[in-house]
């Protein structure tokens, strides 16, 4: 191939890349085009099966019936921690399960389809502090690695803010929290994604 032919095809490639019809280029949102957005089991935010996600800690309007709750702790064992680490593991572990396709053949059902609420509520987890030494900030920090007592307090705390919530009523007909309660009354069920053993003991 000569030189003039190479020179002549390179002249040739900004006319033809001019005449191409760029899909980018038009007008149309992504909803008219494709339809909803829905994450691939590898992609999307980062909670419990795809459930939606909420603060419930601080979202006082979130409502629940049943509540995902992570308590990443581990400062009570003797040898090894590690398990702090779990809420995220057991989350990342089950971006596979989805609500629509959640059938289990165990139990013969879907238990996502069963009409319970069931939110994410985060973990019980850290916040971003400059001074360790300040007690007031301290109390403020979720899940203290430093105080084990303070964080067996803050994951009371945290279980009876949660309880103390209404239930959305998905599980009105299905309810036995009321019969067992001390008090009488419907409370939302929490599912705890630990941490160590010392969890259960709060």
């Amino acid at each position: 191939m000569s030189w003039s032919s190479v020179l002549f095809l390179a002249a040739l490639v900004p006319f033809a890349c001019s005449q191409q019809t760029h899909l980018a280029d038009t007008k149309t949102t992504w909803r008219s085009k494709y339809g909803l957005q829905i994450d691939q089991p590898f992609s999307g935010p980062l909670s419990f099966a795809h459930l939606p996600y909420s603060r419930c800690l601080e979202d006082e309007t979130a409502s629940f019936d049943i509540a995902l709750l992570g308590l990443p702790f581990d400062t009570a064992v003797t040898f090894r921690p590690g398990a702090r680490f779990g809420p995220y593991a057991i989350r990342s572990g089950s971006r596979r399960i989805r609500e629509g396709g959640g059938y289990t053949i165990a139990w013969e059902l879907n238990p996502f389809g069963q009409g319970a609420r069931i939110l994410d509520c985060g973990d019980v987890g850290w916040r971003q502090f400059r001074n360790l030494m300040t007690p007031t900030l301290l109390s403020k920090i979720p899940i203290s690695p430093f105080d084990n007592a303070l964080a067996v307090d803050q994951i009371e705390v945290a279980y009876s803010t949660l309880l103390d919530r209404t239930p959305a009523g998905g599980l009105a007909r299905k309810e036995p929290t009321r019969a067992l309660s001390k008090d009488g009354v419907s409370h939302p069920r929490i599912v705890s994604l630990g941490g160590d053993h010392t969890i259960v003991n709060a």
